[in-house]
């Protein structure tokens, strides 16, 4: 078994993994989910629509639509054929570049282990994503349409779905990428204290600056 790596070569390969974390980044954030971004968010529009054709069935009333990246939620019981709610895609799944980025260049697990790793952190995300998508419609209903909500939610299902609404699209969205980035520096780099507290200070940065590219 060789021998682990001394403080200042993990010192080294942490300054490494940031150096090379900026610009794989900063080139998927900027030139390839521009381009991807509306596609992403158009699968999960089209996930999230036919889980609520299966759980309207008989009686649909919700559709789901994209135009460019961001999602409409259109529903029969609306006023008019407006959309009932529109959220930016780039904003809800932002984090997508921030995992795919560390898993690219994250140097203490092997590039093979990294390729199969990948598939499966996406298709979280991605149903993460269409949770998400369908914990809004449910809010939509039991918050904001009053006289849907009125009619068919109870004041401790409407506290619920806020609930979920407010932890889904804003805690859980920040704080799933740290977590996970906590977890592959503890358990994988063996890194010291300090290093740890920069790598977390450059996450930090990152998840406070949801750059929206349009």
């Amino acid at each position: 078994m060789p021998p682990r790596p001394g403080p200042e070569r993990r010192g080294r390969t942490l300054l490494v993994f940031l150096l090379a974390l900026l610009p794989v980044w900063g080139i998927l954030q900027f030139a390839v989910w521009p381009a991807a971004q509306p596609s992403y968010s158009a699968s999960v529009a089209r996930t999230a629509d036919t889980l609520l054709g299966l759980l309207e069935a008989g009686d649909r009333v919700t559709h789901l639509r994209t135009a460019g990246g961001f999602i409409h939620v259109h529903s029969d019981l609306a006023q008019d054929a407006e959309p009932s709610i529109s959220y930016n895609g780039d904003l809800l799944h932002f984090y997508t570049v921030l995992f795919a980025s560390v898993l690219i260049v994250f140097p203490w697990i092997p590039i093979r282990q990294r390729l199969g790793l990948m598939p499966a952190a996406v298709a979280g995300l991605f149903l993460f994503h269409v949770a998400a998508a369908l914990i809004n419609v449910e809010y939509m209903y039991a918050v904001e349409m009053t006289d849907v909500a009125a009619r068919n939610y109870t004041p401790r299902q409407q506290a619920l779905w806020t609930w979920l609404r407010h932890t889904v699209d804003y805690s859980a969205i920040e704080m799933v990428p740290g977590i996970a980035l906590v977890l592959l520096f503890t358990l994988r780099a063996a890194l010291r204290p300090r290093h740890l507290v920069i790598a977390l200070l450059l996450a930090s940065v990152l998840f406070s600056t949801p750059f929206v590219v349009n």
